[in-house]
């Protein structure tokens, strides 16, 4: 039986199966998620970085460099002080280049691999052979037939009794709507649909309490006949 949407009937939100008209807003949401949106793990990354030991011995060399630059009567110190001012700034040029660089290395992996054909990676479900799942979460615009991706999650079967989660992203400018919620709540109905192994069920239900828990949401799902 082929997959049923579901739709919130407040926001217009439809959480359905992945189209390949979908991949642009995807992989637009994986860059986002990863490296430029607030909260990604790229920004993290890079706030972490400014209290490493080598980030206080720049801001160090960048006090010493201002003083020597303050001392207007002779040239030579302050020769050294706009060379350690330099350095202090090339230093976290270096260090932001190379966390940003890394995040779009992993997008690009990403791109390469399991979300470079979606349907066979997550082998999303078709009528009589039901298996993993990629879910979006879409606010579609029937007049013009748009459909604007704003979150998915993917549920990747290892085996008949084993499933992951995969990919789970929100844009940034549609969270705090209990979206991840009911992205969870798809993949884990698919779940207990397919008789996915009980292990694996009960990580789904509780990545689903966690979630909900942390963003203060419930779901909000509901089936669309």
């Amino acid at each position: 039986m082929a997959e049923i949407p579901s739709t919130d009937l407040d926001s217009g939100i439809v959480i359905r199966q992945y189209r390949a008209e979908d991949a642009e807003q995807v992989h637009a949401i994986l860059v986002e998620g990863l490296v430029y949106g607030a909260g990604s793990p790229r920004n993290t990354a890079l706030r972490k970085a400014l209290y490493r030991p080598v980030s206080f011995a720049a801001v160090a060399s960048l006090i010493i460099g201002l003083v020597c630059l303050a001392q207007i009567a002779d040239p030579a110190p302050r020769l050294l002080g706009a060379a350690l001012c330099l350095g202090v700034a090339a230093t976290f040029a270096v260090i932001h280049l190379a966390i940003t660089q890394f995040f779009l290395r992993l997008c690009t992996i990403a791109r390469a691999t399991d979300m470079r054909n979606i349907p066979a990676a997550y082998d999303i479900p078709q009528p009589g052979a039901p298996n993993g799942g990629f879910w979006v979460a879409a606010l579609d615009y029937g007049h013009d037939k748009r459909s604007e991706v704003v979150g998915y999650i993917g549920l990747k079967c290892e085996s008949p009794a084993s499933g992951t989660l995969r990919r789970m992203f929100v844009a940034v400018q549609h969270r705090r709507r209990g979206i991840g919620s009911m992205l969870l709540t798809a993949a884990m109905a698919h779940a207990l649909r397919i008789s996915l192994g009980s292990s694996s069920s009960r990580r789904l239900s509780s990545s689903l309490l966690l979630y909900s828990c942390m963003s203060g949401t419930g779901s909000r799902s509901r089936a669309r006949g």
